[in-house]
């Protein structure tokens, strides 16, 4: 078995209210991106954030193992998106990531709906970020469609 891992880093200075972090991945394709809790829940803000990141990983992991399943299937795509919504929930007890939704796009000229739809569920059975976030929400929700 070939084991891969792959680091990530932050440093945080200050508090949670007025604080704020700096995260980089090993890859170089972030490097000190800046992070606060503040902008954590405001949607206009151009700093990252967990449910970005999270929802980055779902989004390009689930891509990488349809395109596998499409290749198990004879097939190579024209195009696939993936866009992955995570959302975060604020309650009294504090916040929670409690949905998480996938919509993907296909360009599959010879496939139908109903095939990129078996396609699509046998892929969340198998895409291992997929597999891990599940059962960590309240609610998920894949929605899938062929684009001409």
């Amino acid at each position: 078995m070939t084991k891969i891992t792959r680091s990530a880093d932050s440093n945080w200075k200050g508090n949670l209210d007025n604080g704020h972090g700096l995260v980089s991945v090993e890859s170089r394709a972030l490097t000190e991106q800046k992070f606060s809790f503040s902008k954590r829940v405001d949607q206009t803000a151009k700093e990252t954030n967990p449910e970005e990141l999270i929802a980055a990983a779902a989004a390009s992991c689930f891509a990488m193992a349809l395109s596998k399943t499409l290749q198990d299937d004879g097939q190579a795509s024209d195009k696939l998106r993936v866009k992955a919504d995570v959302t975060l929930s604020i309650g009294d007890d504090g916040p929670k990531l409690t949905g998480l939704n996938l919509s993907i796009e296909a360009i599959l000229p010879e496939y139908t709906e109903d095939q990129l739809k078996d396609a699509v569920s046998k892929t969340a059975e198998n895409c291992p970020v997929f597999q891990l976030l599940r059962p960590g929400f309240d609610s998920v929700n894949i929605e899938s469609s062929l684009q001409a």
